[in-house]
C-alpha cells in the first residue's frame, strides 16, 4: 500500500478485516492512544518491511473508536516519538474519520539497509 492509500475508505476496509482477524497483524499496529510503547513499533516498521500504525482503535473491544481519544494531542505525541528514534522516522500522518470518531493514521516505510537498525535513541542500538 502506497500513501495514497491511505484514505478513509481504504483504512475502514483494514480495519474490518482486522475485526474478522481478531487481531492485528505483522504491518498493520492498532494503539486505543499513543504512548511511548509506540516507538518499538515504529522502530519495528522502519527495520522491516513497514506498516501502518492506527491510532484511536481499541483492540480490546473489538477494534471500535477508543473513547476520548484526541487525535490531534495524539498526533502531536507521534511527531516527538518519531525523534526519540535514530535515525529520526517521517511517517506520513493524517488525522482521519472512521464510524462517527476521528483516528491517526501513519504510514512508516522500511529504511534502507545502509540507514537501519532504527532504535529508541535512549536504550542504544542493541538495547532498543
Amino acid at each position: 500500500m502506497n500513501t495514497t492509500d491511505l484514505n478513509p475508505a481504504t483504512v475502514s476496509e483494514l480495519i474490518q478485516e482486522l475485526r474478522i482477524i481478531g487481531t492485528d497483524t505483522q504491518h498493520i499496529e492498532v494503539k486505543s492512544d499513543i504512548g511511548k510503547s509506540v516507538r518499538a513499533t515504529l522502530s519495528a516498521f522502519s527495520n522491516a518491511e513497514g506498516g501502518i500504525l492506527i491510532a484511536g482503535i481499541s483492540e480490546q473491544d473489538g477494534f471500535i473508536p477508543a473513547p476520548n481519544f484526541d487525535a490531534n494531542a495524539a498526533q502531536s505525541r507521534l511527531i516527538n516519538y518519531c525523534g526519540d528514534l535514530t535515525p529520526a522516522i517521517h511517517p506520513h500522518i493524517e488525522i482521519m474519520p472512521f464510524e462517527d470518531a476521528l483516528i491517526l493514521v501513519a504510514k512508516v516505510e522500511e529504511f534502507l539497509a545502509d540507514q537501519k537498525p532504527c532504535y529508541v535513541t535512549t536504550q542504544g542500538r542493541y538495547g532498543g
